[in-house]
């Protein structure tokens, strides 16, 4: 049992591997881009997204009406990169760390064996329900393994778009699957004489709006709904899966 207990902490490295490619720097930092003429700045947050969109007082003079949410993706695209260094410092200083081979908040595989056998043997679980157990465990990494290969290509290539508009639909924003912004686009009879202060307001409000449209139907959403999201949580709480297994 021992063996076999260690092979599903083993999986959850694997589950790990996958979700932890999703995860971001720490949330509570800042990163700051700007298009090329200096007519728009974004403030980006650690989880990826816009806190601040605010525009040159002169943005006119520096770019088409047209142009602005070009300029907009361009200043979240500058922002974005920055993380991405960010993110990419994290990895490299995480991959010369020793390898404990889980991710924050999960279990090695010797402690979740350890933990599970303790709790059969202080419960005095029969054989009948230890096998019982074991098969719920083979038919969640059943599950697991039809979900593990369709979300890593996911990861590589999502298609879907979300669309928001701001509060006064003058601004309209798309994001991708992982929330990330692909066009920003405006009323442009509004954004002939409206102030700066109310342009990026309204920027903000048609950006948040669809990034939360992918928070709540994309693929973090659906990882999370899915058995390899069920996995990763019952793998970082033995106690959840020891209750779950009725051990």
């Amino acid at each position: 049992m021992k063996d076999f207990l260690e092979s599903i902490a083993q999986r959850n490295d694997e589950l790990a591997e996958v979700t932890h490619s999703l995860d971001g720097v720490d949330p509570a930092s800042e990163f700051v881009g700007a298009d090329a003429s200096g007519a728009v700045t974004v403030v980006l947050t650690g989880a990826g997204h816009v806190r601040e969109v605010s525009l040159d007082p002169g943005w006119r003079r520096r770019v088409e009406l047209a142009e602005l949410g070009s300029a907009v993706q361009e200043a979240i695209y500058e922002a974005g990169h920055a993380r991405l260094e960010a993110w990419g410092e994290s990895v490299a200083q995480r991959s010369d760390e020793p390898r404990r081979g889980n991710a924050a908040g999960s279990t090695s595989p010797f402690d979740m064996s350890r933990r599970l056998s303790a709790a059969a043997a202080q419960t005095g679980a029969d054989n009948s329900r230890t096998v019982e157990a074991l098969g719920e465990i083979l038919s969640m990494l059943e599950a697991v393994d039809k979900d593990l290969d369709r979300f890593s290509a996911e990861l590589g290539q999502s298609s879907r778009a979300f669309t928001a508009h701001s509060s006064e639909r003058r601004v309209s924003a798309t994001v991708d699957d992982s929330g990330a912004i692909v066009g920003v686009s405006y009323d442009e009879r509004w954004l002939a004489a409206a102030p700066e202060q109310a342009i990026g307001t309204q920027t903000l409000q048609a950006v948040r709006a669809a990034q939360q449209l992918a928070a709540e139907q994309g693929i973090q959403a659906r990882l999370a709904a899915s058995p390899l999201g069920a996995m990763q949580r019952l793998a970082t709480d033995p106690e959840h899966l020891i209750r779950r297994l009725g051990l």
